[in-house]
């Protein structure tokens, strides 16, 4: 006889045992765990605005307090960063040294030129040169550049080479100028005496295929190129000239800086001071002595 009921009571169980039926259970109550997770990203995702607007008052001032102590420390490390390198850089300027020519050059020779057909020929005397150290820093390196002589003419002749006065600008001081002599120190508050040799150069007054000017040693006439006419600048053999000489210092400091003094300075004929014109002078007339005087413009410091 067949026992209905435990037919029944098997099926039952078998069909509760699935285990498909107990997956799809699990499946739902995780889905269902999960999905509050998802809702709080969604909430992280909302604005700073959202965030700001849904804070109480109290927490508005809070999160203010903390912005403004914030922007005021960094405002005031950048004062103070800012204040220190101001201060390091006060305190290099002022005890930087500073080196400049400090007198008019005096000329212990004299002044000797002579125009020829090709050329203007200058010779000078032995010179003293005298730069000072006005700060209180060291210069471990200095030396003299000059002077540069150079012969304007008073009447123009048409060419800028000749009919221009030497030119000093801020420029001058920062050129990378090669010293022509051995560097010197110049300690602070010192002042220290250059000896110049006499010096010879020449001024071309026809195109060459060497050289336009010459200074030192043996001068010679210029040479036009082999096959060409002289093409002749044309200079009175007494022109009246005036001598311009600027002379320049450059030196380093002790950390290897460079910094640069220029001056200009005009010859002065002996016996002519207080006359309409001091200053010019025809080669006819050399050898002439005189002094030399800073003029009033072409002057360069850094």
């Amino acid at each position: 006889m067949k026992n209905d009921d435990t037919k029944n009571s098997n099926e039952q169980a078998s069909d509760n045992l699935n285990p498909s039926t107990i997956k799809i259970k699990t499946n739902e109550q995780t889905t269902k765990a999960t999905n509050p997770n998802k809702k709080a990203k969604k909430q992280k995702k909302r604005s700073l605005w959202q965030h700001w607007k849904s804070a109480s008052r109290a927490k508005q001032i809070k999160w203010v307090a903390e912005a403004v102590a914030v922007v005021t420390g960094v405002l005031i490390l950048g004062i103070y960063i800012w204040g220190n390198l101001q201060t390091r850089s006060n305190f290099k300027v002022e005890h930087r040294p500073k080196v400049i020519v400090s007198r008019p050059p005096e000329l212990l020779g004299k002044v000797n030129c002579e125009v020829t057909d090709k050329a203007i020929h200058l010779y000078t005397g032995a010179m003293h040169i005298w730069v000072r150290n006005i700060r209180k820093g060291d210069a471990v390196g200095a030396f003299v550049l000059g002077p540069q002589f150079k012969l304007v003419p008073e009447k123009k002749i048409g060419n800028p080479f000749f009919d221009d006065i030497p030119s000093i600008t801020d420029q001058t001081c920062k050129e990378k100028v090669s010293p022509k002599m051995k560097a010197f120190p110049v300690y602070g508050g010192q002042e220290v005496r250059v000896d110049m040799v006499q010096s010879a150069g020449t001024f071309s007054l026809v195109k060459t295929s060497s050289v336009t000017v010459t200074l030192g040693g043996p001068q010679k006439e210029p040479e036009t190129p082999a096959g060409q006419e002289p093409d002749r600048i044309s200079v009175a053999k007494d022109a009246i000239f005036q001598l311009y000489a600027p002379v320049c210092v450059y030196y380093f400091d002790e950390d290897g800086e460079r910094y640069g003094g220029c001056r200009s300075y005009r010859f002065v004929v002996t016996g002519r001071i207080g006359n309409s014109n001091p200053y010019g002078f025809s080669c006819t007339e050399s050898p002439l002595s005189g002094t030399f005087e800073e003029t009033f413009f072409g002057y360069c410091e850094n």
